[in-house]
């Protein structure tokens, strides 16, 4: 969890979105001597049962109002669709690869087609944020693993 979904996910967004807002992002529970502390603890401290975070949530009780210490657990979700709105670069990252006329995507989907999305999107009619992130994505990928070739 500390490699995968912390290290190479979970922090780059965080810090990703700080820097752009201009906050200064710390982690106070990633501390290493409190994170190899915590990991030489038994697990029934740290879970009990369907409860994570026990002997965390049982250290701040009094300090936290309740509703905060039993919500449930979500996740840091990127703002896409904000930033392709309203960030030049965000836009132009994204967009750039599905409008250029090298795009493997043309083979499936037409420009008129991506362009009535993107205006959907940037009028407010609809989110398609995630949909243009994950064709962004594709077109990388296809890029990247089809080497030129036109077929998959």
């Amino acid at each position: 969890d500390l490699q995968m979904a912390i290290w190479g996910n979970d922090l780059p967004k965080v810090m990703t979105a700080g820097r752009m807002a201009g906050v200064r992002v710390r982690f106070p529970f990633l501390d290493p001597d409190l994170a190899q502390f915590t990991g030489m603890l038994p697990k029934h401290y740290k879970v009990r049962g369907l409860k994570k975070r026990y002997l965390f949530k049982r250290a701040v009780v009094g300090l936290l109002p309740h509703e905060t210490l039993n919500k449930t657990k979500h996740g840091f979700g990127v703002p896409v669709s904000e930033w392709v709105r309203t960030d030049r670069r965000v836009r132009e990252a994204i967009l750039d690869p599905l409008f250029s006329s090298h795009s493997f995507l043309r083979t499936w989907l037409t420009e008129t087609g991506v362009q009535r999305i993107v205006d959907e999107h940037m009028r407010g009619d609809w989110d398609y944020g995630m949909w243009l992130w994950a064709l962004m994505m594709l077109e990388r990928w296809l890029e990247t693993h089809r080497g030129g070739c036109r077929y998959v």
